[in-house]
């Protein structure tokens, strides 16, 4: 299951630099996704293969058996988890998105080696087989009582399901990491005090670019969005008709200054001018 485990997940890797050419935080995220729930398919062959190989001691008929039996379900748990992680692809967040473009397809790949890799694998190693039934016999009760019952266990959980399905109107995403954390802790507390005020830019973004030109095309570009209360850049620091304001400054400068040290300090006023 290791050795099968590593070569799906190499292969979902593989493709999805493919699909999205470089991996970020959120996306790469996938390799824990596949782990923890690509396993889970060769698990379940697994314990498959091996109740059958207790009732049969040939390896071959064991493991067609326990493909036989399992491809339904498990074709089924693939198709269920990786429509979920599809869902995310029409998102705005891409992160998110790739990240679920990538376990969706992972999960396909899981199932894909669970199916074909690990069978092989059990094939080439020949493992001996089983002295005792697979599963704990206590447990047999439930075992026999959801299948003797099923018919009416998923009417019910459907039923359930669908007067659920309201709910979803009264559903709210919170993207704010910040909530997931507790406001008495004294960092996170003086975060949003300081949020509280505007000038401390608690909630700021900067925007590097490389020309004035295209700062004044961002500029009035961000001012333009709801979201955003004011926007400063390199301009705003600098006074508005600041050639005539040097000039006056200048006159006021000849006024001012006796006439004994404006000869002296002139020269300098106008090359700071300049």
């Amino acid at each position: 299951m290791f050795v099968n485990l590593v070569i799906g997940l190499s292969i979902t890797t593989a493709l999805g630099l493919m699909m999205v050419g470089s991996l970020n935080l959120l996306s790469i995220a996938f390799a824990v996704l596949f782990v923890g729930l690509g396993v889970d398919f060769g698990i379940q062959y697994s314990v498959r293969y091996r109740s059958e190989r207790f009732k049969s001691e040939e390896l071959r008929a064991a493991l067609e058996r326990a493909a036989k039996r399992s491809a339904v379900p498990l074709s089924l748990a693939a198709m269920a988890t990786a429509a979920g992680f599809l869902s995310f692809l029409p998102t705005d967040y891409k992160g998110i998105s790739e990240l679920g473009a990538i376990a969706g397809v992972g999960m396909l790949i899981a199932f894909t080696s669970s199916i074909t890799v690990l069978p092989a694998l059990l094939n080439l190693l020949n493992p001996p087989g089983e002295k005792e039934p697979v599963g704990y016999a206590f447990l047999a009760p439930v075992d026999h009582f959801l299948e003797k019952h099923r018919v009416i266990i998923v009417v019910g959980t459907l039923l359930v399901a669908v007067a659920g399905l309201p709910l979803l109107y009264f559903l709210r995403f919170d993207f704010n990491p910040i909530n997931l954390r507790s406001p008495k802790v004294e960092s996170i507390a003086t975060f949003l005090d300081l949020r509280k005020d505007p000038n401390t830019g608690a909630n700021a973004i900067n925007v590097m670019t490389n020309s004035e030109s295209e700062i004044k095309k961002i500029e009035a570009k961000l001012s333009k969005l709801p979201e955003v209360l004011s926007v400063r850049s390199l301009n705003s620091f600098v006074p508005e008709d600041q050639l005539a304001k040097l000039r006056l400054i200048a006159q006021g400068a000849k006024s001012l200054v006796p006439r004994s040290i404006r000869n002296l300090s002139m020269p300098r006023l106008r090359r700071r001018e300049c």
